[in-house]
């Protein structure tokens, strides 16, 4: 039970942290350390954590949606669940961190400790070993790529895959393995569409490394969407993967 992960269990780790800061900090300022966003242009700043607060809503519905179709009474969870939505707004983002930290009290944690077990757990979904493969695989490409000798645009490709998965590495302590489906559908179509200028490119080696990198990606996600069972989409993902990785021994 230790390990039982899921979007309530996600939630309580991102509610701690929101706990744990100062309460003179700028809401701003904490979800961007909260998240991890490192960029220091303002309005990207200001699109990220819009967007990663719209994920931690699309967990408390998740949370919600599955406590609903069980036989638990909604006094239990619902009017905490609508809590915690009510502060995951950008309108708060100038405010201080005293000003949400004080609505999150211990029946908030109560609540959704509660969710936790009654939600299915994730926690085989993607061991701390593929996502730290995948760190060190990127640092690896990201070191490469810094030197290659390949065009501009062959560059600009690879970088562009490498923002991604960073964003999708990011999402996942969010939402979860889920992160890395909508990144897989974006490169592996990119890839394929320009896979002339990997067949003919002249650093092999930082393609050898992008091909390492997109399968071990390809790998996360195709785990996940089998042990979820997401019957249909998995079938579609298992076929659409194998094909993707295919192709990627072909030309990476």
């Amino acid at each position: 039970m230790v390990n039982h992960i899921n979007s309530a269990s996600r939630l309580i780790e991102i509610l701690k942290k929101v706990k744990a800061q100062q309460d003179n900090e700028k809401i701003f300022l904490m979800w961007a350390s909260i998240f991890g966003i490192e960029n220091k242009d303002y309005d990207k700043i200001n699109f990220e954590i819009a967007r990663h607060l719209e994920q931690l809503h699309g967990e408390v519905e998740i949370v919600r949606n599955y406590m609903l179709s069980t036989n638990f009474e909604a006094v239990l969870y619902v009017n905490y669940l609508n809590l915690i939505n009510s502060i995951l707004v950008v309108d708060l983002l100038r405010k201080e961190c005293r000003d949400i930290k004080n609505s999150i009290s211990n029946e908030v944690f109560l609540s959704l400790g509660f969710c936790k077990y009654i939600l299915p757990d994730e926690s085989l979904l993607v061991n701390a070993d593929d996502i730290s493969e995948l760190h060190s695989l990127l640092s690896s490409l990201e070191a490469s790529l810094s030197e290659s000798i390949l065009p501009d645009y062959t560059k600009n490709i690879i970088q562009n895959n490498i923002d991604r998965i960073k964003s999708a590495l990011r999402s996942y302590t969010i939402i979860g393995a889920k992160a890395f489906k909508s990144a897989t559908d974006s490169f592996v179509g990119e890839v394929a569409a320009n896979a002339s200028v990997f067949v003919d490119a002249n650093d092999p080696e930082t393609v050898t490394k992008f091909g390492q990198f997109l399968r071990k990606t390809i790998s996360i996600t195709e785990k996940f969407i089998k042990t979820d069972n997401a019957i249909t989409a998995g079938i579609n993902f298992t076929h659409y993967g194998i094909k993707a990785l295919e192709f990627f021994d072909k030309i990476l």
